[in-house]
């Protein structure tokens, strides 16, 4: 199994102890989320098809670069430039436990609605369109090539605390998947919300250029992003999480996005 390269992972450790505005906790992400996505859309790919190793991504002296990056661009606010947009969604995510601890965290995605509008005969196997995920532009590290992985926005992610589970999250969304997953995870770890508080609370996207998309409701993060000198834009909200907690105490809990009118949850 080749591991794709840690976009959402390398957010987190850049987010990680950023400070932020206390009102508006997920203000200060939004810098980082434009650094680490020009290194998403412009470095990584297929691992197999890229000299860069996944787990050099992750270190102290490539954070250390992006924080430094950070904090340029808040000196110096700038809209950014679109690298390589990508306007498809459609997936679906479970998050699940049994008594006996077994989790999963399942992300599953045609891409947009019917993926490639082909289905096998025979079967009702609706085929993807996995294809849209590469860059078409030759020369380029998400360009297409034989036997090649398009980079993708799923995110099912795993935490664990003294190696017992701790937070199951995943989510659907297309693009926004990157976001919303690091949101919840920063509300729910760092700033000691409860499951339900982080999933409820209003969130914000951002990739490589401005204005910054904020969910409606979020008027206290949108002073937030305006007093850092970012451009916002407010809109619907978007996106849909699902997690699962596992307390000090032993106690499960579980929590679906109600963003989406399909979400469902079983306890």
């Amino acid at each position: 199994m080749r591991l794709m390269l840690p976009h959402e992972p390398l957010l987190v450790k850049t987010v990680a102890s950023w400070p932020a505005p206390s009102s508006t906790p997920s203000s200060g992400t939004a810098a980082p989320s434009r650094s680490t996505w020009r290194e998403r859309l412009t470095r990584y790919a297929d691992p197999a098809h890229l000299a860069v190793d996944p787990a050099v991504e992750l270190g102290d002296a490539l954070v250390a670069r992006l924080r430094e990056d950070v904090v340029a661009g808040m000196a110096a606010p700038a809209p950014g430039v679109v690298i390589a947009p990508d306007p498809v969604v459609g997936t679906v995510h479970i998050c699940t436990a049994d008594a006996a601890g077994n989790v999963v965290s399942l992300t599953q995605t045609h891409g947009g609605s019917f993926g490639g509008l082909l289905s096998v005969p025979d079967t009702g196997i609706v085929l993807g369109h996995g294809m849209s995920r590469f860059d078409p532009r030759p020369g380029r590290a998400n360009s297409i090539a034989p036997g090649k992985r398009p980079l993708h926005n799923m995110c099912p992610t795993l935490l664990t605390r003294g190696g017992a589970p701790l937070f199951w999250v995943g989510g659907a969304g297309g693009r926004t998947i990157q976001s919303n997953v690091t949101h919840m995870i920063v509300r729910v770890v760092d700033l000691d919300a409860t499951p339900l508080e982080a999933m409820e609370a209003p969130r914000f996207h951002v990739e490589t250029a401005e204005p910054v998309l904020v969910e409606e409701g979020g008027d206290a993060i949108v002073v937030g992003l305006r007093k850092l000198g970012h451009q916002v834009k407010m809109g619907s909200r978007f996106g849909s999480l699902q997690a699962i907690y596992f307390d000090r105490d032993g106690s499960i809990t579980g929590v679906a996005d109600q963003r989406r009118t399909d979400t469902i949850h079983w306890t």
